[in-house]
């Protein structure tokens, strides 16, 4: 199979990288540089369950974020069919611009994630066809959850870190001996997690074990998608 890297916004190629065409994805990387909704990028990114979740968009250039507005559990997520590995970082750019208030504003990295299961109903948060693992952070710092999507946590940060504009938020996803081990990262340092160390191999019985990288929005009703979102996302092969 042919294997390809892609650029999107004028970022340089790393040495090593060239688009080949066809295949799929050893790299990705986009500064959002087109407003478009839904988020799609010539067909890279995909969302399949619109009826339970949400997509993402491009609000300006440079500034992508999520649709709900409603606060429901139907978060704005997408993600890239095309990138099939097993061992990946998605390193995303935060923009911030508010300050104040008591709306609950998520940014999410997602891991291991697709869009096509049979549907079902996780109960508490309603049903989905998707599944995967969901890293979220609070636009003040007032929580930090690493789950199976639509289901509990299975770790969190030790001390959550308080975003600012322009921070670096990371994730990694590899996968040995069929259990995904997840860490996260924030402006290139590892972050402690209470189950102990700085990552967290999940070998439940629904563990997830492959998929691909996407990126997500949760809104609270009142909220606005241009106050907590994404300035850039890269995917690296690793």
């Amino acid at each position: 199979m042919q294997q390809r890297a892609a650029i999107v916004g004028g970022y340089d190629d790393p040495a090593g990288l060239v688009l080949v065409g066809g295949g799929e994805l050893l790299f990705y990387q986009t500064n959002f540089p087109t407003a478009e909704n839904p988020l799609s990028e010539n067909g890279i990114w995909r969302q399949l369950d619109t009826p339970n979740e949400t997509v993402c968009q491009i609000i300006s250039s440079g500034k992508c974020g999520g649709t709900m507005a409603g606060g429901g559990f139907d978060d704005s997520q997408m993600w890239i069919p095309s990138f099939q590995q097993n061992n990946y970082k998605v390193s995303a750019v935060v923009g911030k611009n508010i300050t104040s208030g008591d709306n609950n504003q998520e940014v999410e990295i997602l891991v291991g994630y697709r869009d096509d299961y049979t549907l079902r109903d996780t109960v508490t948060f309603g049903f989905t066809r998707c599944n995967g693992y969901e890293v979220n952070i609070h636009w003040n710092g007032a929580y930090c959850n690493i789950g199976r999507f639509k289901g509990a946590a299975i770790s969190n940060p030790s001390t959550v870190p308080v975003p600012a504009d322009g921070d670096l938020f990371e994730v990694t996803y590899t996968v040995s001996s069929g259990n995904p081990t997840i860490a996260m990262f924030w402006n290139g340092s590892a972050i402690g997690l209470t189950t102990g160390g700085t990552s967290i191999t999940d070998t439940d019985p629904l563990k997830i074990s492959s998929g691909g990288p996407g990126i997500g929005f949760f809104y609270h009703a009142g909220a606005s998608p241009g106050e907590f979102f994404f300035k850039s996302v890269t995917v690296t092969k690793i």
